[in-house]
Order: C-alpha cells, then structure tokens, then sequence
C-alpha cells in the first residue's frame, strides 16, 4: 500500500526532462527539445522563442521602412520653380519705332524723399535685346488727387497712368533703348493729363 501512495503522488507530479536526451517524451508525445527541464519551462521556453521573434521581426520592418523613406526622398527631389509665362504686346510709337514689351514687376520704392510705387516694364525694339523701363508713381501725387476729387485712387488707375506713361515715352523718346532711358515719373505735374486719356 505504501509504494501504491508514492506511486500516485509521483504520478500527479509535473514530469522533468533529461536536457541531455535529444528527443524528450512529453504527453506521450516526443518533442525535440534539449533546452527544457520542466513543463513549465517548456512553455516559457517557447513563448520566449516567439516573443523574440516577434521583435527581430518588427525591427527588420522599422528597418525596411527607413531605407523606403530614404530612396522615396532621393527619388522625389524639388522640383526648381517654373518662369511665369509673360503675355508680350507691341506699341507703333509716333517716333516710327516698333516697340514690343510685357510688365514685368511692380514694388513700392523711394525716389529720393518721395515715396511711391516702381512699375518695371521688360522692352524691346528689335525683339534680341530686351531692358527694363521704369515708371515711378509718386504717393504724394496720388493722395492729393484723392483730396481733390473725393475720392481714393484705385489700383486699377495707378497701374493705367504708369501704362500711359510708358507709351508717352515710346512716342516722345526717338530711339528707346537700355543705354537711353529717361527718368519717368507720374507726378502733379503730369497725373490728370494721364488721367484724361483713361476710359476706366
């Protein structure tokens, strides 16, 4: 009775294995596994084996994702800024020249003390070499125009007498060219001249 006892209790007792057999019985099944000396470390064995897996795998797609990053930036670099499309016109001066020509810019500046607005028009008169012309519309001109009138000068208007100021020049100025360009203003003693020929 005695040895029938112990042999029960040795029965209910979680199996150890022999790390040195290469193949180990286990649930009347042989498993492979020399690592092993218990049941329970049999499972934290093989959990542990996943868990590694689990983050050798996750490293190797940080990995691949960062040489993705890389080659998609080296694939897409910046494209430069395209020139804008410029619309040229031309104007018969009285003068028998031709000119062609197309606004280029437009900025606020100084003429000495006076402050105003720069218009940059790009010129050609025998469509090789092109130069800028410049009309410079003086603020002070235009404030007491607005206190006269009672009204405030609009954009539309400053952009039109500094256009009309350019045709008087291709009119008035024999032979325009970068080396022979005038100082053009739009100032009291010319502004509501220019005005007069508006049709705003």
């Amino acid at each position: 009775m005695p040895s029938n006892q112990g042999k029960a209790r040795a029965d209910n007792v979680l199996p150890t294995f022999d790390v040195l057999n290469s193949r180990i019985p286990f649930g009347g099944v042989e498993l492979p596994q020399r690592l092993c000396q218990s049941a329970q470390a049999f499972i934290l064995c093989q959990v542990g084996k996943i868990i590694g897996n689990v983050i050798q795998f996750g490293a190797g797609l940080e990995a691949r994702s960062q040489v993705d990053r890389a080659v998609l930036a080296f694939n897409n670099p910046c494209m430069p800024r395209p020139e804008a499309a410029h619309r040229v016109k031309s104007y018969s001066a009285a003068t028998g020249f031709v000119y062609q020509y197309y606004f280029y810019e437009v900025e606020k500046a100084k003429r000495g003390s006076a402050a105003g607005t720069e218009y940059v028009y790009m010129t050609s008169v025998d469509r090789k070499h092109v130069f800028p012309v410049k009309i410079f519309v003086v603020k002070d001109a235009l404030e007491k125009w607005a206190a006269r009138t009672g009204r405030p000068f609009t954009g539309t208007e400053e952009y039109a007498v500094a256009k009309m100021r350019l045709f008087q020049a291709f009119d008035e100025v024999e032979g325009l060219s970068s080396g022979k360009t005038p100082d053009l203003l739009v100032d009291e003693s010319n502004l509501d001249a220019l005005m007069s020929q508006l049709d705003l």
